[in-house]
């Protein structure tokens, strides 16, 4: 099962209200898929939010050690982080907006 896009944002009643999204690497391994917005042949995941909204990344692989870089790209006029793995293949997009946490 993929779930690559996450929207914090919701609709209706809960549109402006604060969101909190706990994610492991581990998670985005298994749910992200391969090129979803860059190619570059990383299993990716992006979120969506605004400032309001939180992404807590827990539990980095249990402590293990890797190198992981920060950069920015804009997809479709949105600007966002975008956190990478090249050990793992792995790149997580969040939304400038959305404050990410590491625990």
């Amino acid at each position: 099962m993929a779930i690559n896009h996450i929207s914090l944002s919701g609709g209706g009643s809960v549109r402006d209200a604060a969101h909190v999204l706990n994610l492991t690497t581990s998670d985005v391994l298994a749910l992200g898929v391969k090129n979803s917005f860059i190619s570059n042949g990383h299993v990716q995941m992006r979120i969506d939010g605004d400032a309001a909204d939180k992404v807590v990344l827990d539990d980095l692989l249990g402590g293990s050690t890797y190198a992981w870089t920060a950069s920015k790209q804009t997809i479709n006029g949105s600007a966002y982080h975008v956190y990478s793995n090249a050990d793992l293949g792995l790149d997580l997009l969040v939304q400038q907006a959305v404050t990410v946490t590491l625990v």
